[in-house]
């Protein structure tokens, strides 16, 4: 045994450096302290050791770009088919071998010192070839022979990978086809003859590093196009809007080529109900892309009037005139997302034709659906077959508190920081952390991040112990609809009581959020219209400021308008029994009132 050790030789290697390369060894020398050779260290290195390096690469990418995680979640596909390449396809282990060589090569330290912008297009090379590969397979079960389309298009991807050690650190990006842009003439006749009106889609997206799971299932699910669609469906508040557009954000920017067909959000549409779906979808379609859009103009030119019928609009501007562009099939999937479907109260007809027609005939046209459970329209998309429709629930995921629980500490973190770049009194954050309240809020909200996101901006508004306090009181409820009426409880007695006299804010505080939730207001509910029609000449603060104070309830829109944050706040404010006498808004009530004032100034 020997009674102490020494050293024999050193040697500065990381672990990239070690385990970066494609060989299944490396060979380390070591040095003496005059730095001479005096022995070589050899270190095998096995496929599991490269996998584990190329995992901890993206896993630092994925901390400020959500792409790398579906990156990952396409190449950890491709690396269970190699290690099962005995009963694999060749030529589907050759992409998938060439693909991860690149990315253990980008493991290696003079590799990792590259710019942001080159690992961005390794990643979104590595989808695009994933859903290339996902097209080949889907094909080749169907029976269809390997053609000399495949394998052009398979050299492509293959001298792309390859090309990651050339002088220049950039690669070649190759893609599943080439969108052509829509002529500016083209979209007005389009949008004049269709009668639509695309509003702009909500910033509001999934917080990095959350919903990674459920993200993961939905770009796999896509990859398929195999002709199914896909609803997603949770509560209010679930988060479909957010993850909605999470997922229309990767469809824009996470492959080599934008993906988005379309994106309808019913949600933040103000005037259009179902019996437009379509036209909205084929003028978003055609505008798309320039062959779309010239097909769908010629259909529209042969008929006088819109047909009324949503099965023939669908027909006619959505479904003939892609299948009249065979290159499409083979140019990977086409996005289209539906959020909030339940909000535009749709008919029987337009469910039917989403459940059962719309992908059976246009599997590259990948159709995402959002909506709360609705029995009638869950009822209709049950009915159609498994094999048309996949089915994923935001209420039963796991993940939600640990998602929602990263919410709560990244926006409260930054109210912080901000508070200290200030230099504001920060006694909230010492009570924050002594009370453990991130903890004890995300139990709170039970799995619904609108609790979650309403919690963060009533905190922000006025960052004071009584108001944390007045939230950590809540109970901790059965489900997540109940913890959210506690919460919209709790938030108005508690900006009620934050008045120097408590009834007449509760009295103003319900008109104005009564006038906002009566819909047909002609001059919309501004704070102008407010002043003029629903406060009282002896109520002398203005409406401006009354809307600051509800700031965690209402927001203002790009126009000026005033309306609620959330569809859940007009289920609280219609329900007596969740809402208190104080709080109930009798809808026929404010409506008669605001129609008296207009009549009577």
């Amino acid at each position: 045994m020997w009674n102490r050790a020494r050293i024999f030789g050193r040697t500065t290697k990381t672990v990239s450096d070690l385990f970066g390369e494609v060989s299944d060894y490396q060979t380390i020398p070591l040095y003496d302290t005059r730095s001479s050779l005096v022995a070589s260290l050899r270190l095998s290195c096995s496929e599991d050791t490269r996998v584990l390096s190329v995992r901890e690469m993206i896993r630092a990418f994925a901390e400020v770009d959500r792409v790398a995680d579906v990156a990952w979640s396409f190449l950890s596909k491709g690396i269970e088919v190699l290690r099962k390449r005995a009963d694999a396809d060749r030529f589907t282990v050759d992409l998938y071998n060439v693909m991860f060589s690149a990315h253990v090569t980008a493991c290696r330290s003079e590799v990792r010192k590259r710019p942001r912008p080159f690992f961005e297009s390794l990643l979104k090379q590595t989808i695009e070839c994933s859903l290339f590969i996902e097209g080949y397979v889907r094909k080749s079960g169907e029976g269809h022979p390997l053609s000399t389309i495949h394998i052009d298009k398979a050299t492509e991807f293959k001298r792309a990978f390859r090309d990651i050690n050339n002088a220049t650190g950039k690669l070649d990006a190759v893609t599943l086809g080439v969108q052509k842009p829509v002529n500016p003439f083209v979209k007005r006749e389009l949008l004049d003859r269709l009668n639509v009106f695309i509003d702009a889609a909500p910033q509001s997206t999934c917080l990095l590093g959350t919903r990674r799971e459920v993200i993961n299932a939905l770009t796999a699910w896509i990859a398929e196009c195999n002709g199914r669609i896909l609803l997603c469906y949770g509560i209010s508040g679930s988060g479909k809007t957010s993850l909605m557009c999470a997922l229309r954000e990767l469809a824009i920017h996470a492959s080599r080529r934008n993906r988005l067909g379309a994106f309808i959000s019913y949600n933040y549409m103000e005037t259009y109900g179902s019996s437009t779906l379509f036209t909205m979808i084929a003028y978003s379609l055609a505008t798309f892309d320039s062959r779309i859009g010239e097909v769908v103009l010629r259909a529209l030119r042969s008929h006088e009037t819109l047909p009324s019928s949503a099965k023939e609009q669908f027909q006619l501007f959505i479904q003939q005139p892609l299948q009249s562009i065979p290159d499409l099939a083979e140019e990977g999937p086409i996005i289209v997302i539906i959020d909030g479907l339940d909000a535009c109260d749709p008919s029987t007809e337009v469910l039917t034709i989403l459940a059962k027609e719309f992908g059976s005939s246009l599997p590259f046209l990948r159709l995402v659906v959002s909506s709360r459970p609705i029995e009638r329209i869950t009822q209709v998309f049950q009915e159609a077959s498994q094999t048309d429709v996949k089915s994923i629930s935001l209420d039963a995921l796991d993940t939600a508190t640990h998602d929602i629980r990263c919410y709560v500490d990244y926006h409260v973190s930054a109210m912080f920081a901000d508070m200290s770049r200030r230099k504001e009194p920060n006694k909230l954050r010492e009570m924050f952390e002594a009370l453990h309240a991130a903890e004890a809020l995300s139990k709170r909200a039970n799995g619904s991040f609108i609790w979650a996101a309403t919690v963060c901006r009533f905190i922000r508004e006025m960052p004071s112990p009584t108001r944390l306090l007045a939230l950590l009181g809540t109970p901790v409820c059965e489900n997540p609809t109940d913890a959210v009426m506690v919460l919209y409880r709790t938030i108005m007695d508690t900006v009620a009581s934050e008045a120097a006299d408590k009834e007449v804010a509760t009295r103003m505080f319900r008109d104005v959020l009564g006038a906002i939730l009566v819909s047909g207001a002609p001059e919309g509910m501004t704070a102008k219209a407010l002043d003029a029609l629903v406060l009282l000449p002896e109520d002398h603060p203005p409406a401006r400021r009354i809307l600051v104070k509800l700031g965690s309830v209402v927001r203002e829109t790009s126009t000026g308008l005033y309306k609620l944050f959330h569809v859940s706040f007009y289920d609280f404010f219609q329900n007596r029994s969740q809402c208190g006498d104080q709080w109930y808004i009798d809808l026929n009530e404010y409506r008669t009132r605001l129609h008296q004032r207009r009549r009577d100034p």
